[in-house]
């Protein structure tokens, strides 16, 4: 009954990684994709034909928006909003107006214009992005028509810019046009060296590059047809690095275990055993091993609260590079997936992985090892972005570089073991044809 048993599992983390995967597109489209939407280009050009008919209105609270906002924006707080109960509540500056609602990021004011929505007033609609996505466009030729802010001081001054250093731009350039094609072409090389190969650990490496891959792409391509505005092809980016990252350990995992400490193998002897002094393969005692990773997989759910209790950081300014006008940013929705459902995504797969090994015995392992990379992918991604967000928030040129740089040592440290192991690696016989295939001898 083990490869019924062993099935069932595979199918049922399979099913668990397309949850993960589609929770935060389904959520996306209840938030924000429902509700009627503009981006700042045709806000702009609807505030500039609208001859007073239009307003600005900008949902944060009144401390956030008397910090800065843009100019001739009406504030009108998300919270007073949610309490509105008819439209003799609108603000007389409002009444009759339509009324175009901005926030930080988009969701917010999403949510403001669902509630006003709700109550009957139907010229309303959310600016996508909010001023993330205004103070990106105001690069293009087609800027929106409102291009200044009002400080609290009252100053009136132009949206974010900043002057990068010519070494910065240089960098900048460097990782987009020289890292990003080197690491993407040093996967692909790596895909197909291991294209033939079926040992379990290569194969669940092959996959971990092949969606990293994949993710990567997404990114090239929000960059080249999308200005890099695009959500949903950001997240897909987002979503083939975390995918690439959990199969790239589940990798690591399986080989350090069925190569090295032979854990899991019946026949061999575990690695641990001068450790332990005795084994539990051959008489009834605990099992070291087993018992220290009962105790790490709850560390890294503690691990996990670090970034669900840290809090996005709305980034968006304007350079030039090399001569050419360009936005870094980094999209609050995006942030919420990387610091709110990536880390409570972490805490189920690892809990799901303790839940395997403490009570499944021998025929657990296998499924806590797959989902404990899972859950370690997860988190490893969002503790990487929370970093380098936090260090380099005020200068996202190097936010890029390192996480580029990353990305690229990441590569050519998996092809270097690779390389150097070959005979060793590369010469293991077939043994399965996916990488959710059993083993033969599989306890």
């Amino acid at each position: 009954m083990a490869p019924v048993s062993a099935d069932r599992a595979r199918i049922g983390i399979a099913l668990l990684i397309g949850v993960a995967a589609a929770l935060p597109l389904v959520l996306y489209w209840l938030v924000i994709g429902r509700v009627p939407n503009v981006d700042p280009i045709v806000a702009s050009d609807y505030l500039r034909s609208g001859q007073g008919a239009i307003a600005l209105v900008d949902v944060r609270d009144a401390a956030e928006f008397g910090t800065s906002h843009l100019e001739g924006a009406v504030n009108w707080p998300l919270s007073e909003i949610a309490s509105t109960t008819s439209l003799a509540a609108v603000p007389g500056q409002l009444a009759g107006k339509h009324l175009l609602l901005i926030c930080n990021g988009g969701i917010s004011s999403a949510e403001a214009t669902r509630r006003l929505r709700s109550l009957g007033l139907h010229n309303v609609w959310n600016v996508t992005g909010g001023l993330q996505s205004w103070i990106a466009a105001a690069e293009k030729p087609n800027y929106p028509s409102v291009i200044t802010m009002r400080l609290s001081s009252g100053e009136v001054v132009p949206l974010p810019h900043k002057s990068a250093p010519i070494v910065e731009q240089w960098m900048a350039v460097t990782a987009g046009f020289v890292i990003k094609p080197l690491y993407m072409l040093l996967s692909a090389v790596i895909v197909f060296m291991l294209w033939r190969r079926r040992a379990e650990d290569l194969a669940f490496l092959r996959w971990g590059l092949a969606f990293f891959l994949v993710g990567e792409a997404f990114c090239t391509i929000n960059y080249l047809f999308f200005n890099e505005q695009s959500e949903i092809v950001e997240y897909s980016h987002g979503l083939g690095m975390v995918l690439g990252i959990s199969f790239i350990l589940i990798a690591l995992i399986e080989g350090l275990d069925s190569r090295l400490i032979h854990y899991s193998s019946v026949a061999d002897k575990c690695a641990a055993l001068g450790l332990c002094r005795a084994c539990s393969k051959y008489t009834h005692v605990p099992c070291g091993l087993r018992r220290l990773f009962l105790f790490f997989i709850p560390g890294a759910i503690v691990l996990s609260g670090i970034p669900l209790t840290a809090s996005p950081q709305p980034v968006s300014y304007n350079t030039t590079i090399l001569g050419t006008p360009y936005n870094y940013a980094h999209a609050v929705v995006q942030q919420l997936f990387e610091i709110r459902f990536a880390p409570i995504a972490a805490i189920v797969f690892l809990s799901l992985s303790f839940a395997a090994l403490a009570l499944k015995g021998p025929q657990g392992v296998k499924p806590a090892k797959a989902l404990f990379g899972i859950g370690l992918g997860y988190l490893t991604f969002s503790v990487l972005r929370l970093i380098l967000l936090s260090i380099y928030s005020s200068n996202m040129v190097w936010f890029v570089f390192w996480e580029e740089a990353t990305e690229l040592l990441l590569m050519a440290a998996i092809l270097t073991v690779l390389l150097l192991f070959r005979q060793r690696l590369l010469a293991s016989p077939p043994t399965v044809s996916s990488p959710f295939a059993a083993r033969s001898g599989e306890t």
